[in-house]
Formats: structure tokens, sequence, C-alpha cells
């Protein structure tokens, strides 16, 4: 990770929970929140993120599932965390099928939040450093890389 902070969207429509853990969380990291889902993709699109924390139930309209495939859609590589009350071996499996990177219940304990972020985050880095190094190479392919006369 850089020196930066990370940038984390929280999505959630319980007010109340969405504003205690950003709260909680905005010593370490760039908190921003979004209620539903036109506020999640609007933020997701402007902005970008490190990682995503997104409620499964957010009540009317969309849920969190399909957000989290438009999130994949347009970023493949945006660890995506899901949150929820329902702690169901089956939603946890859902999520995971779904791409999510973790699953956690909605009353979490901080300081396993905060591995479960940075681990995501690290892990993606590695993932777009590995894919940016297999770029490099595929370019080189063939190319000769020195120009010393034995070389020619």
């Amino acid at each position: 990770m850089s020196s930066e902070r990370v940038r984390i969207l929280i999505v959630d429509d319980d007010e109340t929970f969405l504003g205690d853990l950003g709260r909680l969380m905005a010593d370490r990291y760039e908190i921003v929140t979004a209620h539903n889902a036109k506020e999640a993709l609007s933020a997701h699109d402007r902005l970008g993120f490190d990682a995503a924390l997104l409620d499964i139930d957010l009540g009317r309209g969309i849920d969190g599932f399909q957000i989290l495939e438009a999130f994949h859609a347009s970023d493949p590589s945006l660890p995506v965390i899901m949150v929820t009350r329902d702690s169901s071996s089956a939603s946890a499996i859902a999520a995971v099928k779904k791409g999510a990177v973790d699953y956690i219940d909605k009353r979490p304990d901080l300081g396993d939040l905060e591995r479960r972020i940075s681990r995501a985050v690290e892990e993606q880095s590695v993932v777009r450093l590995n894919k940016a190094l297999r770029m490099e190479i595929d370019q080189l392919h063939g190319e000769m890389v020195g120009d010393s006369e034995k070389m020619r």
C-alpha cells in the first residue's frame, strides 16, 4: 500500500450504522458513505475506491449483490466486503460466489474489520502490480533487450 490513506466506500441504508462505522474508521481511512444503490454507483464512478463495505440488504430496490456485480463490471479488482445481519452460511457462500472477498457480521470487531480491509487492499495491490508487470513483459516479448554488438 502507498503512503496515501486508503479510500473506503461504505454502503448501507441504516443511517445509524453508517454514521457510527464511518466515524470509527475515519481516523485510519478516507471514508465515503452511500445510503443506496444510486449514491454508491455514482460515488464509485466519480471517485474510485481501494475497497468497499457493502450491505447485502439495502431495503427497497436494488440489493447489495446487484451493486457488487455493477462494481465488478467496471472495476473487477475492487475488493468488496459484504456486511449483513444475516450470518447464515448460505448468504456468505452467495456473497463469495458473486465476487466478494470477504463477508462480515454487521456488528464487527473493529480490529478484525481493519485486518480484513488491509488484507483485501494489499491482495488487490499485488494483483494489480502483477497485471501491470505481465503487460510490460508482453510488450517486451520478442524485442531485443540489450543493444551491445554481441547481442545484435
